[in-house]
């Protein structure tokens, strides 16, 4: 038979008679066999090859209906209890498609005996008996285009809509009700290093966890791939606080959960707002959560953060500039400053970092601190870093063959698979030595696959390149990943610099890490250097190198040698700030 003719079959009320005669056939004949998977993905009817319970091959149908992903298929005893029971004997049966833990949906299905690839198998085609609704983890019935396939609960789209019916009844009570947005941090390295299945558990059971914590009335959706949405009623008790929701919500999900062998806990950030106080329209309510979520996860772990009207003035402008940001490299909109590093003992500059400087034509100069955060979100940061790694490299080549240039690094370029071809075809174009090139990158560049991010520090070693962790001491695991690799350089973060004059034990603080730098044979540099006393008190110590406004203010290379002169003259009455005007020529 030729596939256009099982096509024609398809078509009215020879779709049933086609399917039939492709069960019966068997899938023997050698042209049907070629044109299978063709075959299988033009029904819309789900369809799967089953051999001893287990499911060999099936359609898109398939993986629609059920949720599945492809490598990844449950046991058919697992997904359809009552197929893998059924004798393969053509006849109709009913049974319930697990979705997920506690979701199912009822169906009608038909299995058959076949051969496939000379094996003894059986044909098993599914269909829903009822397209309307689904039965869901929270025991309430949802239209099926409403509902999230893995956990059971509302979709996005289910909760905007389902969101009306309580926040109609708040109003004509007179009453509150809190709409919270939840995000789990860090899933998807979860995602990466476990896998969609045991993920999709730990999805299920926080819904699981939800649901069992909050009031029957509230409404709990997956609004996203490790996000949820819930509505929940606001504390009648005028003494208990409109966030006592969200301490219950994080108190819930603080006790640790078990997927197959594995155990996890979990941080999570919640943002919050108030309806109808804050707004009457539960998807601009969403929206207004979500705000405050994502700033709680700028905040720090465990963090929840009450929605403010201010929060949607920034984001409005962050978009502006967002827009703005990707047009400012063709329009030629940045520059580089260079900031020196100087030597204590002898005044020498012996190095100096770029820093990345927008001028916007009507803002005027934008500090990286606000337009570098939405860069890495958009992933601009990657043609920007670039940007910045060429040009400093270019300028660099302008410095005394003895001066380093220091690159501000961020996470996102790290974890780019091309990042060390990039480095590496920036020095041969620039020609500059790898050796004057140093990296400066932050802990945070660990959250990400740490066996990647080590494997990529080593090959852009093994080009000459030198390795800084900037910001040294205020992570949770600096001393850590000390050992795991061994970094040419430590800067010592700013808090500290800024506190040794007035609390002793930073001081002694700052006394270890240079002992630790000098035993580990790795320079130790001081930045946020602004006083006299800090510069005596780190040149006492025995601090090599220190940077900051008291030695010089970051300016555009031209301007360097002046600057520095200008920091040595005001430093001058002190009379203990070592360094010579000659040095400075040297720049």
């Amino acid at each position: 038979m030729k596939l256009i003719e099982l096509k024609n079959k398809m078509r009215g009320s020879g779709r049933k008679h086609w399917m039939r005669s492709l069960f019966n056939s068997g899938f023997q004949s050698s042209p049907v066999k070629d044109n299978i998977g063709a075959l299988l993905e033009i029904t819309l009817e789900a369809i799967a090859i089953v051999q001893k319970d287990k499911i060999l091959e099936a359609n898109g149908s398939f993986f629609q209906i059920t949720g599945q992903l492809p490598g990844q298929i449950p046991d058919l005893s697992t997904l359809l209890p009552e197929a893998s029971a059924a004798q393969p004997d053509g006849n109709i049966h009913t049974g319930r498609l697990n979705l997920s833990r506690q979701q199912h949906i009822p169906v009608h299905f038909r299995s058959t005996p076949i051969t496939w690839n000379g094996l003894c198998c059986s044909a098993l085609a599914i269909k829903r008996t009822d397209n309307s609704s689904i039965s869901s983890i929270d025991n309430k019935e949802y239209p099926l285009h409403f509902t999230d396939p893995v956990t059971g609960l509302l979709n996005r789209l289910g909760f905007k809509k389902m969101a009306l019916d309580p926040l109609q009844s708040a109003e004509q009570n007179n009453s509150r009700i809190i709409l919270l947005a939840l995000n789990i941090a860090r899933f998807q390295t979860l995602r990466d290093r476990y896998g969609h299945i045991t993920t999709n558990d730990l999805l299920c059971q926080i819904g699981e966890r939800l649901v069992s914590t909050l009031p029957d009335s509230s409404l709990i959706a997956r609004s996203g791939n490790n996000e949820f949405a819930i509505v929940c009623p606001a504390p009648d008790d005028p003494e208990i606080p409109v966030s006592e929701p969200s301490s219950i919500i994080q108190t819930a999900l603080s006790d640790s959960f078990s997927c197959a062998e594995h155990h996890f806990r979990i941080e999570t950030h919640i943002g919050y707002c108030v309806l109808p106080l804050d707004t009457a329209d539960p998807a601009i309510g969403l929206r207004y959560a979500e705000r405050a979520m994502v700033l709680a996860g700028k905040t720090g772990s465990g963090s929840a953060r009450r929605f403010e009207y201010i929060m949607e003035t920034e984001a409005i402008e962050r978009s502006c500039l967002e827009i703005d940001l990707q047009s400012a490299l063709e329009k030629n909109q940045f520059s580089l400053d260079f900031q020196p590093l100087f030597c204590t003992q002898t005044g020498a500059t012996n190095g100096v970092e770029a820093l990345i400087r927008w001028r916007h034509p009507t803002r005027g100069v934008i500090k990286p601190i606000k337009f570098i955060p939405i860069a890495e979100e958009s992933g601009l940061i990657l043609p920007i870093g670039e940007w910045v790694l060429r040009e400093a490299c270019r300028q660099a080549n302008t410095l005394p063959d003895h001066v380093r240039v220091a690159i501000n690094v961020s996470a996102l370029q790290f974890v780019d698979s091309g990042f060390k071809d990039c480095i590496s075809r920036i020095l041969e174009e620039t020609q500059l030595n790898p050796e004057r090139l140093e990296l400066e990158l932050t802990e945070t560049i660990f959250l990400h696959d740490e066996a990647h991010i080590l494997r990529t520090l080593a090959s852009i070693r093994d080009l000459g390149v030198k390795i800084v962790m900037d910001d040294f001491g205020v992570g949770y695991c600096s001393l850590s990943y000390l050992r795991t690799f061994p970094f040419d350089c430590v800067k010592i973060d700013r808090s500290f610099i800024h506190a040794m004059t007035d609390k002793p034990h930073v001081k002694s603080i700052i006394d270890s890490i240079l002992t630790l730098g000098r035993t580990l044979s790795m320079r130790v540099v001081a930045e946020g250097v602004e006083t006299q006393e800090q510069f005596d008190l780190l040149r006492e110590a025995g601090c090599p190198i220190v940077q900051g406004f008291l030695t010089g203010k970051p300016v555009p290379l031209t301007l360097l040698p002046t600057a520095i002169e200008a920091s040595v003259m005001e430093s001058a009455p002190a009379g203990n700030f070592l360094c010579s005007v000659g040095n400075v020529r040297g720049v």
